[in-house]
């Protein structure tokens, strides 16, 4: 219900659509962002199809309490009003990130989901999975700067961590019921549809996989399609092969563990032996599930670098390193991270990846690598040790995203999994070798600091100061908290929430009611819910106000 204001943002497209953002009233100087970057989105996704927008205007409309959600109604987006708006003044990076995110994903849909519907609930990822691909994949041209192949692998991750379990399900899960319905809408459908598509994206190139897009949308237009008419398109675009190996990752549960091994002779090529199965909980013992993988072998012996790639079939394959000049001295067998599976490492072979900072890899591969080491630590197929040994090795690298992966290595590893003995022993780790990169960045930044700098301090100096319980970091939190509830602009808008958590996790009643008071007379929703945030993160009985 209004009253409403409209702010125009021009008009897009082959068509010159009118681009709008519809908000409450006495707010438009808050869709300034949305405004700005909602018709170039529009445009590049039109490009992509190469199919004009199929509706005579695109809305994006801010609704107060909507817990958080999106929705993709043909012509008229509407947005949890948090998402959409922001004020000029308050504009963190986090804010503008998650909002080209989402609106990416939203218009995908107006193509993905709106042109074409899926037929019945089944088919969820022939929506869900392709705006969730395609929102990365628009990020990433539009701004390379932001590294989005990093989120990419987060999601890659963040779905093997659902789809390891025992109880996952598969891609295609039949929907007989409404439990079954809204159980769609979950990492499954979004994050492994996602990585998986992404993953055949890489293995036919881009190019075929954008004229088999093209082709199932307009074959299908303003009808309903299935995933076998999706792949029909698709093989038709590429290779004969290409259906059935993306069938396996459709219709059945699980991500594959995949372990390579190299045999080297004199006189003759290097031959690599890849072994697949299911990756398995620890204590698990599920049934062998085989795949169609499209498996990319990075490799090199000093300077040189080579890659190999191709589809592994079998629970074991050899393949013949053509391209090798020599025995390797390492091998990726997940080259540009871009496949859904895990990799193993046996013997020494993290170590000898990610000696020298692993400098032959790019970014996402070391990050990729860090993630699997992770998630096989917990597994029980690495020990512990192994992962915790590379954590050294990333924390002094200039790139944010690899210190975050040996941050979340430590993390993951810790409670509740760790002993209760051996808590204190984590601290004291955290301490020793994250503890002179986050008194190094501190708790304000400077002017110059990079977007990269600034996305780091938000979460390298509160978990030094929480985690590993820095005495001189948490005092300074401290200060910056009371300075902060003076004067609202003494810290950048990032840095206001890990200042105030760090802050009450040794902080005492004092400072609880000092928040307690600035939270009841707030009238401003996201400073409120950042103080209650905060409150929630004292640990003195006497807190309980």
């Amino acid at each position: 219900m209004g009253p409403f204001e409209i702010v125009q943002a021009g008009k897009a497209g082959r068509n010159h659509v009118p681009i709008r953002v519809i908000v409450p009233q006495g707010r438009s100087a808050d869709a300034s962002y949305a405004a700005k970057i909602i018709p170039d989105l529009f445009a590049r996704l039109e490009s992509y199809f190469d199919i004009p927008y199929p509706y005579e205007k695109l809305d994006s409309v801010a609704v107060p309490l909507f817990q958080g959600a999106a929705m993709e109604n043909a012509g008229l987006i509407t947005y949890d009003d948090p998402l959409l708006l922001s004020k000029p003044d308050r504009e963190s990076i986090r804010f503008q990130r998650n909002l080209a995110s989402v609106a990416a994903h939203e218009m995908a849909h107006q193509w993905f989901g709106d042109l074409v519907t899926m037929a019945w609930w089944n088919d969820t990822w022939l929506n869900e999975a392709f705006a969730t691909w395609m929102s990365s994949a628009m990020l990433q041209q539009w701004k390379p700067e932001w590294h989005t192949e990093i989120d990419t692998l987060r999601d890659r991750l963040a779905a093997a961590n659902v789809d390891g379990l025992a109880s996952a399900r598969r891609i295609t899960q039949p929907a007989e019921s409404k439990s079954d319905i809204a159980n769609a809408f979950d990492e499954i459908t979004y994050l492994k549809g996602g990585s998986v598509i992404g993953m055949f994206e890489a293995s036919v190139g881009p190019e075929k996989f954008r004229k088999g897009v093209q082709n199932y949308l307009r074959t299908h237009a303003y009808q309903n399609g299935r995933t076998e008419d999706f792949l029909a398109a698709l093989t038709a675009a590429s290779t004969p092969a290409t259906g059935p190996a993306f069938r396996t990752f459709l219709d059945q549960p699980g991500i594959p563990e995949v372990t390579v091994s190299i045999h080297c002779t004199e006189r003759s090529k290097p031959v690599v032996t890849v072994t697949q199965q299911r990756s398995q909980p620890l204590g698990s013992e599920l049934e062998g599930e085989t795949w169609q993988i499209p498996v990319c072998l990075k490799f090199g012996t000093g300077a040189e670098v080579g890659q190999q790639c191709m589809i592994v079939k079998s629970k074991t394959s050899q393949v013949t390193l053509s391209a090798a000049r020599g025995c390797p001295e390492w091998v990726l067998p997940n080259a540009g991270a871009r496949g859904y599976y895990r990799v193993n490492y046996p013997g020494d072979s993290l170590r000898r990846l990610l000696e020298r900072g692993g400098d032959q890899l790019s970014v996402v591969e070391r990050a990729s690598v860090l993630g699997d080491a992770l998630a096989l630590t917990i597994t029980g197929a690495l020990p512990a040790a192994e992962a915790l040994a590379v954590v050294p090795l990333m924390v002094n690298s200039p790139e944010r995203e690899l210190v975050e992966g040996a941050q979340r290595i430590v993390t993951g590893l810790g409670p509740p999994a760790l002993p209760e003995t051996l808590r204190a022993n984590q601290g004291r780790f955290i301490k020793k070798t994250f503890g002179p990169k986050a008194r190094e960045l501190g708790w304000i930044g400077k002017a110059e600091d990079s977007e990269d700098t600034r996305l780091l301090r938000e979460r390298v100096v509160r978990f030094v100061a929480v985690s590993g319980e820095d005495e001189s970091l948490a005092s300074a939190a401290r200060d910056a908290a009371i300075k902060w509830l003076k004067t609202h602009n003494s810290l950048n808008r990032g840095m206001v929430r890990p200042v105030l958590t760090a802050a009450a996790f040794a902080g005492d009643r004092a400072l609880f009611d000092r928040f307690r008071a600035a939270a009841l007379e707030s009238n401003d929703q996201e400073e409120r819910q950042t103080l209650l945030v905060a409150m929630g993160s004292f640990r003195s009985r006497t807190s309980r106000g």
